[in-house]
């Protein structure tokens, strides 16, 4: 049961980060922005930025602020990449993922689902 409910909230975070990528994509102007290509950016900033939050963990005190700061370059370079884009709007459309993520988290929360994702 708590594999299952761990899965959906992984699932529900990474499509709504997805769409949220994509308004982003799309308010920041990016050329050839696809629901498709927002969900691999989605898919492999979650994937790389938590592997580089979990990797920099183990090092002693400023190791989550660098697995954070790694993370969000991870991220954008993703994002870059994808829809071949600048920096700037890269930041951009980054931006309206984290804001998508704090917004699933909040719905999983009242869901009561949202302590789950702490697990993972």
């Amino acid at each position: 049961m708590l594999s299952t409910a761990v899965l959906l909230s992984l699932l529900i975070m990474t499509l709504v980060s997805a769409v949220f990528f994509h308004l982003g994509a799309r308010m920041a102007k990016v050329a050839g922005a696809t629901f498709g290509k927002a969900l691999v950016t989605a898919i492999l900033g979650g994937v790389l930025g938590a592997l580089f939050q979990l990797v920099s963990s183990v090092i002693p005190g400023l190791g989550n602020v660098l697995g954070l700061i790694l993370s969000l370059l991870i991220t954008l370079f993703i994002v870059k990449s994808v829809y071949k884009t600048t920096l700037g709007k890269a930041f951009l459309v980054w931006l309206f993922g984290w804001i998508a993520a704090l917004i699933a988290l909040a719905i999983l929360g009242a869901l009561g689902l949202g302590a789950l994702l702490v697990v993972v």
